[in-house]
């Protein structure tokens, strides 16, 4: 019997991309897709699963689905993979993992009730203008 073999798509090799290099990227694609509220919250130093949170707001849930799709189309064609990729993407909260940046697309009541700003009000933060 022939033994078949299969390449998971973590285990491809991508470009080697700094954070900083990332986050950039990330700020152009979310202020191209019209994303709103973008916040920067460096994290790094209050717990050990990301660098940064990046969190924006969508006015509709069609914007959010295609916030969600094309900067994940974008980062892949990039060769930077998603560390965790959603299956089930929430109309109200989606939450994209690039491992060193976590990107949360809230609606603006969601974003109000979860207040993640508030949460990791610690840490430091940058807003973004445009």
């Amino acid at each position: 019997m022939k033994k078949t073999t299969y390449t998971r798509r973590n285990d491809i090799d991508t470009q080697k991309v700094t954070t900083e290099q990332k986050k950039e990227l990330i700020i152009e694609l979310l202020k191209d897709m019209k994303a709103e509220d973008i916040v920067i919250l460096k994290v790094d130093h209050l717990t050990s699963i990301t660098n940064y949170f990046i969190i924006c707001t969508a006015d509709n849930s069609t914007l959010l689905k295609t916030i969600v799709y094309n900067l994940e189309k974008e980062m892949r064609a990039k060769g930077i993979r998603i560390l965790y990729q959603v299956k089930e993407k929430s109309p109200e909260w989606t939450v994209v993992d690039f491992s060193d940046i976590i990107i949360h697309v809230f609606m603006p009541e969601e974003r109000k009730k979860y207040a993640l700003e508030d949460f990791w009000s610690q840490a430091p933060k940058t807003v973004i203008d445009y």
